[in-house]
């Protein structure tokens, strides 16, 4: 929940969010700026079934709204990660960015469920609109579209338009969901549901009327410094952090030849720390400069060199032990291994609980555990 929290905030930014949609909806090309992202409603609404993002049946005419009355279902809200419309001349779409950092095989039908569930929303506004005007029985005539279900002109006309509270001339606006996959396994579950069904033995004749949806995935630990580089935001930036999280030696490299890494803003900051996954990243306050940003290249430095000397120490523990399984004497084991008698006193006090096998790991806990 926190990284969907802090990637909520980072692309709160129109900047960012307009550069996300040029690099991934229209393969690097400036057609969105910032100015073309407005707000949009990030509630769906679900059935108490539903907090998966499955759906299930209305019934005939009910339009999906929520009801208060004795004995009837209510709905639930999921506030979705990051939801903006983009305004493209006259009309706009929705874009939905939703991170997942855990494979999910049935990714694709919960996909599907989020498209609904926009679609759904924009539907029962349009149906409350259309039972008003009706109850008023006057035209209010088209008004401006950026609203779904401000452009019905009349009275319903026919039975179904009566019963439904959809006109002939209501419309949805397209919605589009990007799946941000941060995970560093992968990505081997189904990008659409045609691979999540059995079709054996399913004639063709069939095959082609099933009807298929497609994810939209973007995998940030996949992506190609092309594709990273095509960024004119820091989003790239960011994304570069992920991408390389699990390399220390690559991180370093990464933050010392670029500046940004010097001053972050603070909400790039903390989406970034989340996955290089270091208790000592989350204390932001003692990385922060005098503008107001984060020092990450600061941060990474002081992990490297954490790194290594934690690697010094669990050899030095691992020796020890070894010595202690042939019977060596503390002097023995200083002398040895040229290291400071103080330093194998602690190790030996922390290995006495675990004579005689010694196990490496548990020492090094005890030792690490006595002298923070």
């Amino acid at each position: 929940m926190e990284k969907d929290f802090d990637w909520g905030v980072f692309f709160e930014d129109a900047e960012r969010f307009a550069d996300f949609v040029n690099c991934e909806g229209f393969q690097g090309k400036e057609v969105v700026k910032a100015s073309q992202v407005r707000d949009a409603d990030p509630r769906l609404y679900m059935k108490p079934d539903q907090k998966d993002g499955s759906f299930k049946k209305e019934r005939p005419g009910s339009g999906g709204r929520k009801s208060s009355g004795r004995g009837k279902e209510k709905k639930l809200t999921r506030i979705r990660d990051s939801v903006r419309k983009v305004v493209l001349g006259t009309n706009f779409v929705i874009v939905d960015v939703e991170e997942q950092e855990i494979l999910d095989y049935s990714y694709p039908l919960r996909n599907m469920g989020y498209v609904y569930g926009e679609y759904e929303r924009q539907a029962d506004r349009i149906r409350d609109r259309n039972r008003r005007k009706a109850r008023r029985g006057e035209d209010e005539g088209k008004e401006h579209r950026d609203d779904p279900g401000e452009n019905s002109r009349e009275d319903a006309e026919t039975a179904g338009e009566f019963l439904y509270h959809f006109r002939r001339e209501d419309r949805l606006q397209p919605t589009i969901v990007f799946l941000l996959y941060s995970g560093k396994e992968e990505w081997t579950g189904p990008t659409d549901i045609y691979g999540m069904l059995d079709m054996e033995n399913i004639p063709q004749e069939l095959k082609s009327r099933i009807q298929n949806h497609r994810i939209n995935l973007v995998d940030i630990h996949r992506m190609t410094e092309e594709q990273l580089s095509a960024y004119r935001s820091d989003v790239g930036k960011v994304f570069r952090l992920i991408r390389y999280s699990g390399e220390k030696e690559q991180l370093s490299r990464l933050v010392e030849t670029d500046e940004y890494y010097e001053n972050m803003p603070q909400d790039a900051y903390s989406v970034a720390a989340n996955y290089i996954n270091a208790v000592e990243l989350k204390n932001i306050n003692r990385y922060r400069t005098e503008t107001g940003g984060y020092r990450m290249c600061t941060a990474i430095r002081e992990l490297i060199v954490d790194g290594r000397a934690e690697g010094e120490r669990r050899l030095l523990v691992k020796q020890a032990c070894r010595k202690l399984r042939r019977q060596k004497t503390q002097e023995e084991i200083a002398e040895e291994l040229e290291e400071e008698p103080e330093v194998i006193r602690a190790i030996l006090e922390a290995a006495k609980s675990c004579a005689p096998d010694y196990d490496e790991g548990r020492v090094y806990e005890l030792y690490v555990g006595r002298n923070k």
